[in-house]
């Protein structure tokens, strides 16, 4: 019974959906079970169970990138402490998550609550062999430049006349 128990926690919390980077009740619920599984397998004595990196490793990869990109700057600074981190550490870090997350005044800053009709989607292109940006705003593209294209080739980039820079004693012609 004790070894069944044991085993659903790990499970629960090392497989399932990943948490997607601006669903705050996934995250939050995420943190609980991962309080959950830490308490039930203290009280079991059994925490030794879960404090393996590759199990650690599985919980962390089911976060968003942002905060497995601020995990990895944990790990290194426990590491720098000659400390290896454990199950605890790991539920530490997504309780504080969490918490910054659903924080009823910071929580939505830096998401973009006031358009949720815009998104911004990149993707590689394999001809100019360099990300591109292209922007939906209500259901229509609009494509933003792409990396290789000068300020010159775009259409809001004009030359000023040659008789315009050389009265501003310049011999080129600028841009405005």
């Amino acid at each position: 019974m004790i070894s069944w128990i044991l085993q659903t926690w790990v499970k629960r919390v090392t497989t399932g959906p990943h948490v997607k980077a601006n669903d705050k009740a996934q995250l939050q619920q995420f943190a609980d079970d991962l309080i959950c599984c830490r308490e039930t397998l203290s009280a079991m004595e059994a925490s030794h169970e879960i404090n393996n990196q590759m199990t650690l490793l599985k919980i962390i990869e089911r976060l968003p990138p942002f905060l497995q990109n601020r995990w990895k700057r944990e790990v290194r600074s426990l590491r720098l402490k000659d400390q290896m981190p454990l199950f605890n550490d790991v539920v530490t870090f997504v309780m504080d998550a969490a918490a910054e997350m659903t924080d009823s005044v910071y929580g939505n800053l830096g998401w973009s609550q006031s358009h949720p009709e815009k998104h911004i989607l990149w993707w590689w292109s394999p001809s100019l062999q360099m990300p591109t940006v292209q922007e939906s705003v209500r259901g229509r593209p609009f494509r933003f430049c792409q990396a290789a294209e000068a300020l010159f080739q775009l259409p809001v980039w004009r030359p000023q006349s040659e008789q315009m820079s050389t009265e501003q004693g310049m011999s080129h012609s600028r841009l405005w």
